[in-house]
Parts: C-alpha cells; structure tokens; sequence
C-alpha cells in the first residue's frame, strides 16, 4: 500500500519543473536568521563609523555678537532709500574706514565691503504696520561686541550725513531761506502797523483796503516753507535714532545643527537591507542554478561572465 498522503482535491502539488516562490520565501527565513551575527555586527560597525565621521565634519563657528539700533519711524518707500544707503558701497567704504579694525584686512576691500554688508540686516521692528510709518532695526553682527557696535554707529552717522543737501544745493537753499524770512519779516512790520492803524484798513470811497486776513494767511505759508527749507538743510535729524546702538554681553544663538544621529541611523539602515538583499540573492540563484526549470539558462549566464570566458580562452 502506497504510505504517501493523497492530496486534497483544492491542494496543488508543485510541477518539479516550476519554482515554488512561496516555498522559496519561507526557505529565506534560515540563510537570514544563520546570518545574523554578520548582520548585527557589520550594522553596528558601520553605524559607528557613521557617527565618528559626523562628529569629525561638524564644524563649530566663533562666536558672533548682535548690535540693534531702532530708527524711525519711517514709512516704507523712506526705509528702502535708507536701507540702499547703508548698503551702498561708498557709506561701507566710509564705514571701514572708520573701524579699520574689521577682520579680513588682508582681503580685497570688495570682499571686505560684501562681508560687512553680509553681516548686515535692516527690516521693520517686530509688530510693525507696512502701511505705516514704523520703526526699524539696524543690526550688525561681528566677532567682538564693542566692535558690532561702532560699525552700527558709523553706518548711522554716515546715513545721516548723506541726508543732507549738497553744497551747491546748500547755497541755493540757504539763499531761498533768507529771502523767505526776509519775506515774513516785511509781512510781519505791514500786519503790525495795519493793527495799530486801523483807519488804514477802513473801507472808504475809491478805495480797496488791505485784506489783513490775506497778508496773515501769506506769512503763516511763508513760515511754513522756512521750517522745510530749515528741515531740508539740516537733512534727517538725530531724533530719528529711537534707540541707539547696543553693545550686546551676549552671543548669537548658533544655528540647529542637524543630529549626527540621523546619518547613523540612515547608514545602519542602509546597511542592514543591503547584506539582507545579499542573502535574498544568493538564496535565489542558488535555487535557480538547481531547478530543472531554469538551471540550463543560469548556467549559461555562468559561463558567459567576461572572467570564466578569459579562462576558458587562456586554457
């Protein structure tokens, strides 16, 4: 009597001459598990070496301190003019100059002027209303505070002074400014002696008075325009500085580093499915060299590989 079971009628028995991919995965389970040990310990060596070499590339910057200065308030189009000025080469030029103290002397000094304007910032205060005039924050980042801080003063003090008219315009200007108050001080004496006179303003016969009310208007327009014209001589004034520099005791946070163990945690990953892959692989074509099925074709690739055919030459 045959002992072997008879199969169920829903059962399938495997052909000799087809791989069972099913039987072949649950046959990949012990080649891993024997492989263990090389596994384990090739994705720890590995995630070691990963993390020493993280360590090794992180770089620490030196230590970098903030002067702020607040201006304003300033509306926006008046805030971008100013930010331009600061920003332009002659007024770092001139700021240079006067901090000469600056790192990078053996730089050329364009180099020098893009590293300041680098460590420069101007933008609205925290809160500020664009629709508005507000105020805005000068800041200079540097190695040494005191320093930071005469790089914030000279750079206002050169914004200031470029706010000022030119000396061709000065004269022009000056001149304009003593023909108006020239100009208040005539309607000034008329209006005086018109209020002690009153029969001067008296209507008569053939006879226009002086308006009084149009020669006061005059005059308090005129006053009006010598204070612009006094303003515009005297470019932006100091009480634009709302708060002047600081010298800050405190260094700038540094920025997050990203954690070294991320890369390790990656390389361990990357190891692990690697040396399993490996194992899949070889499991595979073993099993394909010794099916009926594919053995012939795998054999075939076998003996086409470059080395196995130089071999087969030289013999």
């Amino acid at each position: 009597m045959d002992s072997h079971p008879i199969p169920k009628s829903d059962e399938r028995v495997p052909d000799d001459r087809e791989l069972d991919f099913w039987g072949m995965f649950l046959d990949l389970i012990p080649p891993i598990l024997q492989a263990w040990k090389l596994i384990f310990l090739s994705t720890i060596a590995v995630g070691a070496i990963a993390y020493f070499i993280s360590l090794s590339n992180v770089s620490f910057p030196p230590k970098t301190y903030s002067s702020v200065a607040y201006v304003g308030p300033l509306d926006e189009a008046r805030a971008k003019h100013a930010e331009s000025i600061l920003r332009s080469e002659p007024i770092l030029k001139s700021a240079l100059e006067k901090v000469p103290e600056y790192p990078g002397r053996e730089m050329p000094d364009r180099d020098r002027r893009e590293l300041l304007a680098k460590n420069l910032q101007f933008s609205p205060a925290a809160g500020a209303d664009a629709k508005r005039p507000s105020l805005y924050v000068l800041e200079v980042s540097d190695a040494e505070p005191a320093r930071a801080q005469a790089l914030v003063s000279t750079l206002i003090d050169a914004w200031l002074a470029t706010t000022k008219p030119r000396p061709d315009a000065a004269v022009r200007l000056t001149r304009l400014l003593e023909a108006t108050q020239t100009q208040i001080s005539d309607l000034s004496a008329i209006i005086k002696e018109l209020l002690k006179n009153p029969e001067l303003i008296a209507p008569r016969p053939e006879h226009s008075p002086p308006d009084v009310a149009r020669l006061i208007e005059l005059r308090t327009n005129s006053i009006g325009k010598a204070e612009e014209i006094k303003s515009e001589l005297a470019g932006v004034s100091r009480d634009v500085i709302f708060s002047p520099p600081t010298k800050p005791d405190k260094s700038v946070q540094d920025a997050p580093r990203s954690s070294p163990w991320r890369g390790v945690i990656r390389a361990m990953g990357v190891t692990f499915v690697f040396l399993v892959a490996i194992i899949v692989f070889r499991h595979i074509l073993m099993r394909s060299m010794s099916s009926p099925l594919y053995g012939a074709r795998m054999q075939r690739i076998r003996d086409a590989l470059p080395w196995r055919a130089a071999t087969k030459s030289g013999s």
